[in-house]
């Protein structure tokens, strides 16, 4: 078992017995993981390329704890990006240096023009290439500054991750008992996702109105619509545009809980925010 199995085996196995989870899995760590072993196995890479090796191995070490740790798989794709660019330039380092060699050795051996000048082409295209790597890496590391970023605002909004985009969910604090008008603290509550709809000017938000059983369906259903509604003139009023902002009430479909208790039925009057991707497009339910 090489280093790198070795520490991502020991990475994982640590994760798992602090958090008793199993990571998701990750496609684009898989593909890393699979190019970094078969840049393992080039004889040019392992004598040309070390260090460029280390930094690849590192960096598959990042992605592989941000799996561990349960991270979003956006952030480990991200990670397993870094990574699979990271032996990308190694691979390039690699050519590089055998065609220097190339190119001294046929130098030193006085061969013909033709020879020499496939040799110093071969090796400009391989400068281009490394040079192009170069600079989708540095793109990659300022995706990841602004991932982050991202990450960090959301986690503020107290969203959470479902197939459908990021969810926001408000109980029912922000309204009185079936009325859909804010109350008065509501408006300010909503400073942080006006802030954050400022900040992703291409993505929209599907505000989704809920409650729980108690009474007519058909009331249930027109409660939520106007507190879905009411949401979204709150957040018109403090700039955000309102083509970016849909509703919809769903009355006391989609529970969250038993409707039971008073604590479940509590749970099941809620407004939920669906945050688009960055391409303005969110899943429907």
């Amino acid at each position: 078992m090489n280093t790198l199995s070795i520490f991502t085996v020991t990475t994982l196995a640590a994760a798992l017995v602090a958090c008793g989870t199993v990571p998701q899995p990750s496609p684009a760590l898989d593909r890393a993981h699979a190019s970094y072993e078969l840049l393992q196995g080039d004889p040019k890479a392992v004598e040309f390329a070390g260090p460029e090796m280390t930094q690849a191995r590192e960096a598959l070490g990042a992605a592989d704890a941000a799996r561990a740790r349960g991270d979003t798989l956006r952030s480990v794709d991200h990670f397993a990006y870094l990574a699979q660019q990271r032996v990308a330039i190694a691979r390039e380092a690699a050519n590089a240096k055998t065609w220097d060699k190339a190119a001294a050795d046929a130098k030193a051996g006085s061969v013909g023009d033709k020879a020499a000048r496939d040799v110093a082409a071969a090796r400009m295209a391989t400068q281009a290439k490394g040079a192009e790597l170069a600079a989708a890496t540095a793109g990659a590391q300022q995706d990841k500054a602004r991932n982050t970023e991202l990450e960090k605002q959301l986690k503020d909004l107290g969203s959470r991750q479902t197939d459908r985009g990021d969810v926001i969910t408000l109980g029912d604090v922000l309204f009185d008992s079936n009325r859909a008008e804010l109350r008065a603290g509501g408006v300010r509550d909503m400073g942080k996702l006006v802030e954050f709809m400022k900040n992703h000017p291409k993505r929209t938000a599907m505000i989704e109105g809920f409650t729980d059983s108690q009474g007519a369906e058909s009331r249930n259903v027109e409660l939520s619509t106007r507190r879905a509604e009411t949401l979204r003139m709150a957040l018109i009023d403090q700039g955000v545009s309102g083509d970016r902002l849909r509703t919809r009430g769903y009355g006391e479909a989609y529970p969250v809980a038993s409707n039971g208790s008073a604590a479940g039925r509590q749970m099941n009057r809620r407004v939920e925010i669906v945050l688009s991707d960055e391409d303005g497009v969110a899943k429907p339910r």
